[in-house]
């Protein structure tokens, strides 16, 4: 126990001085990594999975660093949901972070925005790829994205949207058997998942607010 009060001791300070100053966060985190891995000790894994849920939830840290800390975190994450020692705790911080990442990695794959959203009805500074397709079988294990996509934003990092259906297809074999509490943050899950992908005023970001499909 000793030897790993220090490294708490340590993380707990990085988290202070990046509540303090949010702009910290896209130095801290990435400095931190190293500490938290699927590896460590269970207690720096739980502190870990639960600082990254409370980055990305954060509402004081911009959407552009979110997206870009989110494509560092994403192999950690994975980790985290494969171990075969699986802990509830950082289980549960996991999918909670992964939640909120989805919609960022989503956008940093298939959305180029030259400029800001426009808020009038002129939607020529966006670039739109094509709706993906995906279908809900009867099995949670079915449920599936098809990447029919003719258009990607960034093809070089197709291993980046890889990693995140493999942590989608990880927590939906979930759904039917998780505890009470982390079956909550699965169905929660699947509802940001549904929300990213669905055509309306709220929902997938290559749709403008006025519904118009831009291919």
């Amino acid at each position: 126990m000793a030897t790993n009060s220090s490294p708490l001791q340590g993380l707990a300070q990085a988290r202070g001085l990046a509540l303090e100053n949010p702009a910290l966060y896209t130095k801290i985190l990435p400095g931190i990594l190293p500490f938290i891995g699927s590896n460590s000790a269970l207690d720096l894994r739980t502190w870990g999975a639960a600082f990254l849920a409370e980055t990305f939830a954060s509402p004081v840290l911009p959407q552009d660093g979110k997206q870009a800390l989110s494509l560092q975190v994403l192999p950690l994450l994975k980790e985290y949901l494969d171990a075969p020692d699986q802990d509830f705790a950082v289980a549960k911080s996991a999918v909670q972070a992964s939640a909120t990442i989805y919609p960022l990695v989503f956008r940093y794959m298939y959305v180029s925005t030259l400029s800001p959203l426009p808020n009038a009805s002129s939607c020529e500074h966006l670039q739109v790829a094509p709706f993906p397709t995906f279908r809900l079988a009867s099995s949670y294990d079915d449920f599936t994205l098809t990447s029919i996509y003719t258009s990607v934003n960034n093809p070089s990092d197709i291993e980046q949207w890889q990693t995140m259906i493999t942590i989608k297809s990880n927590i939906l074999r979930r759904m039917d058997t998780a505890a009470p509490g982390l079956r909550v943050c699965c169905i929660k899950f699947v509802q940001q998942v549904v929300q990213t992908q669905t055509p309306g005023v709220i929902a997938d970001p290559r749709v403008t607010p006025f519904k118009y499909r831009l291919f």
